[in-house]
């Protein structure tokens, strides 16, 4: 028993003195979090000012650590936010207070979050100087690193975008497609949706079905049509024609090359932009077709209730 006791006396203070550390380390970086918080929003209503010509506001406490970090996400929040605002007061602001140079030391910093620090980079109005300092982390082992390595590289020189995209070794996602159409939206890719559809990269391709669906242009049905027979972006151009309510191609009836789930998926999406049973029965068989009158008979009734 004295042992025990023994035991206690000696790993007990220092179980404690563990213990407080963690909690004062999480204390702290939850402060320093809230002050960054903080400060974003001062920085924002800033800049709103200054981009409405109404004299040059200051920002307050802008030598305080973190500070620069928060002015960062404060111009990215501004350019996620809206559009039209003038890009060339937002890049004196990252020219005076170097931000570039700031967040690039952070990036090789050990235990940094670059994914994070990638996607904050691409937000801001670059230099074109930067595709070539960013290039190393286009080669790293982490996909996200790669993908937001890209995402700058791209809003530092968007001439270079096909080069770019056309270079990057793995398959867009979904959610990456999604990321590059927000970076288009603020007019970082000017890219035309007919030269993507046309051109015999998977990426590509990929990129301008995303940008016909998510734009709404229906004058590339032809490309997207020629794209359904595609095994690589199939199903992407079928559901780019669904979205755009476009006629559906005869060439998947039967067992196509659409898995079961990607065709679930399909006629779900059918049936939700409310297309009639005469106008996919081509794609169904078995009980797929019970399986779509339900599905068109719930949207229709969900769309009378709202």
């Amino acid at each position: 028993m004295s042992k025990l006791w023994l035991t206690l006396f000696v790993l007990l203070p220092g179980s404690c003195l563990v213990m407080g550390g963690v909690l004062a380390l999480r204390w702290l970086i939850r402060r320093r979090r809230s002050r960054r918080q903080r400060l974003t929003m001062i920085y924002l209503r800033t800049l709103l000012l200054r981009c409405d010509g109404k004299g040059r506001a200051r920002f307050p406490f802008v030598d305080r650590p973190g500070a620069d970090r928060a002015l960062a996400e404060a111009i990215a929040g501004l350019r996620r936010m809206t559009y039209g605002c003038d890009a060339a007061v937002l890049r004196s602001v990252v020219r005076s207070y170097d931000l570039e140079e700031n967040l690039l030391r952070r990036l090789r910093r050990p235990g940094a979050d670059r994914p994070r620090l990638l996607a904050l980079l691409a937000a801001l109005p670059l230099s074109s100087r930067m595709t070539v300092r960013l290039e190393p982390y286009a080669r790293s082992r982490s996909r996200a690193v790669r993908f937001y390595a890209l995402l700058a590289r791209l809003a530092a020189d968007p001439g270079e975008a096909l080069t770019l995209l056309r270079e990057y070794p793995d398959p867009f996602s979904r959610f990456e497609c999604a990321e590059l159409m927000a970076l288009m939206c603020r007019g970082g890719l000017p890219l035309a949706c007919d030269t993507l559809l046309r051109a015999s990269e998977e990426n590509l391709r990929r990129v301008g079905l995303c940008m016909a669906r998510h734009f709404g242009i229906d004058s590339v049905r032809g490309l997207v049509l020629g794209l359904a027979s595609d095994e690589r972006v199939g199903c992407e151009a079928l559901e780019t024609l669904c979205d755009l309510h476009l006629a559906l191609p005869d060439r998947w009836a039967g067992s196509g090359p659409l898995s079961a789930e990607e065709r679930r998926s399909l006629l779900r999406r059918a049936a939700y932009e409310g297309y009639a049973l005469r106008a996919v029965e081509h794609l169904l068989y078995g009980e797929e077709r019970i399986a779509f009158e339900r599905l068109a008979a719930t949207y229709k009734s969900a769309a009378l209730w709202t």
